[in-house]
């Protein structure tokens, strides 16, 4: 059975997510914002293998603890082939100094639109939705998906960043919609929702 965790970390209190298979104990760390202890312990106390980490786009406040965690358990970083630069871009490299963050490793493979991610009894779909980045994804498993930065809780993501575009988070935003109302949306800041809510409140859809 797959189950996630959700840790709030770093100044910009970014969703990081632990990804996990109770049966064979390998997990995924989605969006590492900061190092974080809470995330340790989970890991270590539900005796989880992490594989790799996936960043749903790459502003610092997703990535800032990658590094950590990468040189910690010995893995990679997978990202959109769009954002590979976004890593160290001049934006990322002035706020990791502010917020006190590391700037990643090169990520290790570049990910596509409708790419199948599939690690031991780990599969998640890639769903590239760009407009608070180049390279934003969505990340789709089973009945939930990881919105990064793309959908939040009533509003979406900020598109004045460089390489934002409001009138392509808005396609974004159409294809999202295309999914069931019952779908779980679990964004990358601020507290879980669903399509169905998110057509019912959200002033942006």
């Amino acid at each position: 059975m797959l189950k996630y965790e959700r840790f709030v970390v770093g100044q910009l209190e970014t969703n990081s997510y632990i990804l996990y298979s109770e049966k064979s104990k390998f997990c995924l760390i989605i969006d590492p914002g900061d190092s974080s202890v809470n995330i340790d312990n989970f890991i270590k106390k539900n005796g989880l293998k992490p594989l790799y980490i996936i960043l749903t786009h790459g502003h610092i406040d997703h990535c800032g603890g990658a590094k950590e965690f990468c040189e910690r358990y010995k893995i990679d970083i997978m990202i959109h082939k769009d954002d590979e630069e976004m890593i160290l871009s001049p934006i990322n490299l002035e706020l990791k100094d502010n917020l006190g963050l590391s700037t990643p490793p090169e990520p290790k493979r570049l990910l596509n639109d409708n790419e199948l991610i599939e690690i031991e009894d780990l599969i998640l779909k890639v769903i590239h939705t760009p407009g608070h980045s180049p390279g934003s994804i969505c990340l789709l498993i089973d009945n939930a998906i990881f919105s990064g930065d793309t959908l939040f809780f009533g509003s979406i993501g900020r598109t004045d960043l460089p390489g934002g575009d409001y009138g392509i988070i808005k396609k974004s935003l159409e294809k999202l919609m295309t999914f069931p109302d019952n779908m779980i949306i679990l964004p990358g800041h601020g507290g879980f929702t669903s399509i169905g809510q998110e057509k019912r409140i959200n002033p942006f859809l």
